[in-house]
């Protein structure tokens, strides 16, 4: 076990790193192009970033690097 901290020392927060900062709702532009295996990809029309979307979701995901 340890001992708590005195009094006198500033309370630590945890450092979390945001696990997803982007706040879009992302909705497709209406060209989206299908590819092998009936996965569709499109761009967003408010962000500009990559979206997929396969035939068993509804809904639209963020891809790439950090999707």
């Amino acid at each position: 076990m340890y001992a708590p901290a005195p009094a006198s020392a500033p309370a630590r927060s945890p450092v979390q790193a945001p696990v997803h900062a982007h706040t879009c709702t992302h909705v497709p532009r209406k060209t989206a192009v299908q590819e092998e295996g009936g996965v569709y990809r499109a761009i967003c029309r408010r962000c500009e970033c990559d979206l997929v979307r396969t035939l068993a979701s509804r809904k639209w995901y963020r891809s790439g690097l950090f999707g």
